[in-house]
């Protein structure tokens, strides 16, 4: 069996999903410092992630475009909704120095995010133990980067609308 699919694909897809939760725990729980100058740069990195694997996922299938826009508006949808929540339970402080601010997550936004990681095995539940192509597992990695994406997009936004509203809220 090749990479992309079977028990090495799955293996994979685990091994990520644990590294990341991993990165997020050790993230999310401790207190952030943010410059507001610099709180789209990470949105950015990731648009511009995305859109190479967009280009590469259709050069390789060009079969993968209707499942790739659909999976795509349904990822903005489920992004925003994750992005929401997750700013919900974050909480934004002043910083010690205008245009900064200090931001923590909690147990719950590490909760949401594990939950996000996770959407990426559904469609894998859905489509059942069948051989997928290269295409399928690129098309799919890039719905969960457009999801997460617009997930920090929306995180970001949010603790922005905070900061400039002055109406810094914290969240237990």
């Amino acid at each position: 069996m090749n990479a992309f699919g079977g028990g090495q694909g799955i293996w994979l897809t685990v091994v990520l999903i644990l590294l990341v939760v991993g990165r997020f725990l050790a993230r999310e729980l401790r207190v952030r410092r943010m410059a507001l100058s610099r709180l789209f740069v990470l949105p950015v990195i990731f648009a511009c992630i995305v859109i190479f694997l967009v280009a590469v996922t259709i050069q390789q299938d060009h079969g993968q475009i209707f499942a790739l826009a659909i999976g795509s508006l349904a990822g903005i949808v489920a992004g925003t909704g994750i992005g929401l929540a997750v700013a919900h339970f974050t909480s934004v402080t002043p910083g010690p120095v205008p245009g900064v601010v200090l931001v923590k997550g909690s147990a719950t936004t590490v909760a949401i995010w594990i939950f996000a990681l996770l959407l990426r095995l559904v469609p894998r539940l859905i489509l059942g133990a069948s051989p997928h192509t290269p295409g399928t597992f690129l098309m799919l990695n890039a719905v969960l980067l457009v999801m997460l994406a617009i997930a920090i997009f929306t995180v970001r936004l949010q603790i922005l609308r905070r900061a400039k509203d002055g109406a810094l809220k914290t969240v237990a």
